[in-house]
């Protein structure tokens, strides 16, 4: 069976951006942080490079979908902080569970 593999960042606006542009986000948790993981591949580059490039998106969507994401990236670290077993846990709007449910 192939394994998937994932790009991974802390960088939140990077995230918002790539998600704004239709690519589907994964957060986990990794050493107290929240990692936001998507699958590679040449759609993902290409959006990087227009996203390192300054690619201009309507600011009032990006602002939105940044706002949202944020609030997803804090109840997962909320649960961490409140000490759950959350390492490798991933968000539960869009992504599986990793050691808990």
């Amino acid at each position: 069976m192939k394994q998937e593999k994932w790009f991974r960042t802390r960088d939140i606006h990077l995230s918002t951006y790539l998600e704004l542009k239709g690519i589907e986000v994964q957060l986990e948790i990794s050493d107290g942080f929240v990692d936001f993981a998507f699958p590679l591949s040449d759609q993902l580059y290409s959006l990087i490079t227009r996203f390192n490039g300054n690619d201009f998106v309507g600011v009032t969507d990006y602002v939105s979908r940044l706002r949202i994401l944020r609030g997803r990236m804090l109840s997962l670290k909320n649960e961490d902080k409140d000490g759950l077993k959350t390492q490798g846990r991933v968000d539960q709007k869009r992504g599986q569970y990793g050691t808990r449910r």
